[in-house]
């Protein structure tokens, strides 16, 4: 401990934890045209608990419909309800100001950008090898020949992976400012 100029206390860590949220003041902690980390997580965490839910009405309206039966539709509102459990949680941890309750979503989250990675990679593959040789494996495409490849599908499958590339990038950013607000309530609350 040492002495201020008033003759307060002040502790070492705190006076150091002080330091550094200045310096980390100035745009570390900035995201979604200027808004704090900590606020963006709160959009974020509404945003994906409404995505979850919208998809699950989807998925259980289809499956209600009773016209056709599909198992993907039930794997599809299933998946929906269970990713509300890390939504949710995240936003009890935002609202809480409790930064454990921040790893569940940064834990699935990262596993999702893992896997679009992976799938942006492959699709990668199979457009160059479906725009350069006319090859693929799609059932829809095996009857045809390479030289029946329309201008259409010249033009939508780079679109098509170029979307996907976007979806990617908008998922890490997702991830990097709920880690970032992770790391803000942890500096600011954990003392």
């Amino acid at each position: 401990m040492f002495r201020v100029g008033s003759g307060s206390r002040i502790n070492e860590k705190e006076a150091e934890l002080t330091q550094l949220r200045t310096v980390r003041s100035d745009g570390y902690y900035r995201c979604l045209c200027g808004t704090h980390v900590h606020v963006g997580t709160f959009f974020f965490a509404i945003i994906s608990i409404l995505h979850c839910t919208i998809w699950a009405i989807v998925g259980i309206g289809a499956t209600l419909d009773g016209k056709e039966h599909s198992d993907s539709l039930i794997i599809l509102t299933v998946i929906a309800i269970f990713a509300m459990i890390p939504s949710a949680i995240l936003l009890a941890g935002n609202r809480l100001k409790r930064p454990a309750l921040y790893l569940p979503y940064i834990v699935c989250m990262l596993s999702v950008v893992l896997l679009m990675a992976i799938l942006c990679v492959a699709y990668l593959l199979w457009m160059i090898g479906f725009l350069a040789f006319g090859y693929t494996q799609l059932p829809t495409f095996i009857a045809r020949k390479q030289e029946e490849i329309t201008k259409r599908e010249k033009v939508l499958v780079p679109v098509y992976w170029i979307g996907l590339c976007l979806v990617t990038y908008i998922y890490f950013y997702v991830l990097q400012v709920v880690r970032k607000g992770k790391r803000w309530l942890r500096e600011r609350y954990d003392d």
